[in-house]
């Protein structure tokens, strides 16, 4: 370790950083480190190989090979780094980077046919119980924001219990971002409705909104469920 330079050093705090914490202007920490590791300057690529044969960080081989490959930060560099720098200087504040704004939902307009009831009945129902939810227009605000689960709209076709062929939509409640699509998966729970119970045709006077708003307010209480705390 006596042979890292301070500009060694300096990157392994960037590394950890990179690696560690949500920042904004990248969808995941996996695409925050990659744009540090990938960097070809000739001391950034010194200091990755020296952290590298110091057994500070290794090369993750797990899944695919990949053109910009994944690195590991072992315990060592971690108690390194801390024994170096206070914890407020490992936080991407120290190095004038913005967070992530962290909210407990982010609600994802649909692109579809999706209007009105949502995701305004939803996202009413959980700012009214103090939860911290916004609503954005597609799944790019992961690259500013954060948050404890997604709610999105996806739409469908097949047939029904009595054979019947139809099209339907599906409010799902998501944790997780997938680092190697850079999408939303792990579905928590989901709420089925058929197309033509989001929203009416026009001039539809036998329109029925009873099954999406059960729906809808499914949705909010699985999600007020999930974020209250345990006794």
């Amino acid at each position: 370790l006596s042979g890292l330079t301070c500009f060694d050093i300096e990157y392994a705090r960037k590394l950890y950083i990179t690696t560690s914490s949500p920042i904004k202007g990248y969808k995941s920490t996996v695409l925050a480190q990659v744009s540090l590791t990938s960097q070809k300057s000739g001391m950034a690529l010194r200091s990755l190989n020296k952290l590298i044969t110091s057994g500070l960080v290794y090369e993750d081989r797990a899944g695919e090979i990949q053109a910009n490959p994944m690195f590991k930060l072992t315990d060592e560099l971690e108690r390194l780094l801390g024994f170096i720098f206070h914890k407020d200087d490992l936080e991407p504040e120290a190095l004038s980077i913005e967070p992530k704004e962290e909210y407990d939902v982010i609600i994802i307009e649909s692109s579809e046919i999706y209007s009105g009831a949502y995701p305004n009945s939803i996202y009413r129902s959980l700012k009214a119980a103090g939860i911290k939810v916004c609503i954005e227009k597609n799944e790019d605000c992961i690259t500013t924001k954060l948050a404890k689960y997604f709610i999105s709209v996806k739409t469908g076709s097949g047939l029904n219990g009595e054979g019947e062929w139809i099209e339907f939509g599906q409010i799902y409640v998501l944790k997780r971002l997938d680092s190697s699509s850079k999408r939303f998966y792990e579905n928590e729970h989901s709420e089925t409705v058929s197309i033509s119970n989001f929203k009416p045709k026009d001039n539809d006077q036998t329109y029925d909104a009873s099954l999406l708003n059960i729906a809808l307010n499914n949705i909010a209480a699985f999600v007020l469920n999930r974020l209250s705390p345990t006794t």
